[in-house]
């Protein structure tokens, strides 16, 4: 190895630990504002009435399990 090159592979170094650093804050910040907005990445979150598989009552979304019979979504 030349002794030349030491200076440029710590600088390339120094780039590639710069742009993961950069990555890892960018994707951090798109999921706090994906969570921030309620926008999920490519998945439909329900939103205003369901029904209930079992019962077919119609209640809120944002519940989990049916309050007329306690199934889960």
């Amino acid at each position: 190895m030349y002794p030349e090159f030491v200076v440029m592979y710590v600088g390339l170094l120094i780039v590639l630990i710069v742009a993961v650093v950069n990555l890892v804050f960018t994707i951090k910040l798109l999921k706090k504002l994906s969570g921030s907005a309620n926008v999920s990445m490519g998945v439909n979150q329900p939103s205003g009435a369901v029904f209930c598989k079992k019962c077919a009552t119609e209640f809120d979304a944002s519940l989990r399990v049916c309050p007329n019979c306690g199934t889960t979504r």
